[in-house]
């Protein structure tokens, strides 16, 4: 009885989570794609300067704000050589970012170059680390570092490469530029509406929190839940939304806001069903994966509430790095319609792309936080180092319980003879 309880608790708090990104997700999409028409229309009656400058300085400022608080993090700001460090790494990704707004599908591949190498060698050290019960060191890091970066490059210059000096990249100044204007436009509004939405309907209704979940495991948990929301991503927004529009995309033509209201809202799915499945799996994932201290049910674990400028910090470090994400999204997406590409071969391609990061989107946010890998890692004793953290495992394997025992009989004996 008390199981099947549980489970309606767990199948409630799901549905929770399902519907408040209902609620969220609608008017978030309605405010992106009004703007995306207001933007066009702008284009379309000289004002691109304007809104060219406004577009390229958010999504920079953006890409400045997610690296830099990363890189304060990982560098620190105590010595000049790691703050020339994080103000490199800041101005690397406004660059990289502002490169992506306007349709650089080069400096796009290099951009997910970079994180997907980084990402996987880190993760490879800290597998290795744990299992050798060592920290993980300096120069491993650094050479994660140092690899992604050359991975990066290398990406770069293939596409340079491979791809016409002419069709490298969408240049502002006309044709379906407009049209890449304005979604990234489109992209920045929605991303603000929704993480807005979001943290106002947090405190409804039961959730669980990933937060309660040690960092190691977060990310394990939104591992889990990345081929179905890359599923959700290619059979949703890559080919039934495309379905749903009759009269085109406007890559082409004029953008008509409802020639693509009706598409636009069937991609809200995509995010009621990668909220649902994380969701699901933070539950499963809480019983190996919480922290110390926390309730064995999820459910019944409440965060410190934020203060109003904590919430405003989440949304704007949350839009960041979800801008971020579709700017690069757009970029591949405009880039292949442009070169000829059918509007569901663009989706599938730029979606697909988009969900392999974007599940991982709130870790990117947590690191931007402070957040790190669990200190959970043993380390060996010795006698000229200071232990970071006592392994029970070796005092357990050197200690000898027959012997204690011995030795407690042979003082009890000794104690009776004396008196």
């Amino acid at each position: 009885m008390h199981c099947t309880s549980e489970r309606l608790r767990s199948l409630r708090t799901v549905g929770a989570h399902c519907l408040r990104e209902v609620i969220a997700q609608p008017p978030a999409k309605l405010a992106g794609l009004a703007t995306l028409c207001a933007t066009a229309g702008a284009w379309s009656s000289g004002d691109e300067t304007i809104a060219t400058g406004l577009l390229i300085g958010a999504t920079a400022g953006a890409g400045v704000l997610v690296v830099g608080r990363i890189a304060c993090h990982q560098f620190g700001t105590t010595t000049a050589r790691s703050k020339a460090a994080v103000a490199l790494s800041a101005a690397a990704g406004g660059g990289l970012a502002a490169a992506c707004a306007i349709g650089n599908e080069a400096a796009v591949m290099a951009t997910e170059s970079m994180v997907a190498v980084s990402a996987i060698a880190l993760c490879a050290a800290r597998v290795v680390a744990v299992r050798s019960r060592e920290e993980v060191p300096p120069w491993i890091n650094a050479g994660c570092v140092l690899a992604a970066v050359a991975a990066g490059v290398m990406a770069f210059c293939a596409f340079t490469i491979a791809v016409p000096r002419g069709s490298r990249a969408i240049h502002m100044g006309g044709g379906p530029d407009g049209f890449l204007l304005a979604r990234q436009a489109g992209s920045l509004v929605e991303a603000l509406a929704v993480e807005i939405g979001k943290e106002l309907l947090s405190g409804c209704g039961p959730s669980v929190d990933r937060r309660g979940l040690t960092f190691d495991d977060r990310i394990k948990a939104a591992a889990q839940g990345l081929l179905p929301y890359i599923a959700a991503c290619v059979l949703i927004n890559g080919m039934a939304a495309p379905a749903l529009l009759a009269n085109g995309d406007g890559v082409s033509q004029d953008v008509v806001f409802e020639d693509l209201v009706a598409a636009v809202l069937v991609t809200c799915l995509t995010n009621v069903l990668r909220n649902g499945v994380n969701a699901t799996v933070v539950i499963h994932t809480w019983d190996g994966g919480k922290r110390d201290g926390l309730p064995d049910n999820p459910i019944d674990y409440q965060a410190e509430p934020k203060t109003m400028l904590g919430r405003a910090a989440t949304i704007v470090d949350r839009w960041a790095v979800r801008s971020l994400l579709m700017a690069a999204r757009t970029a591949t997406y405009v880039f292949m319609r442009t070169q000829g590409f059918s509007i569901e071969a663009s989706a599938m391609v730029a979606q697909g792309k988009y969900a392999v990061f974007a599940q991982f989107r709130e870790v990117l946010a947590d690191l931007m936080v402070g957040d790190g890998w669990s200190p959970q890692v043993l380390v060996h004793l010795r006698e000229t180092d200071p232990p970071s953290r006592i392994d029970l495992e070796e005092i357990e394997a050197q200690f000898d319980a027959q012997a204690v025992e011995l030795e407690f009989e042979r003082v009890l004996q000794q104690a009776g003879a004396t008196a």
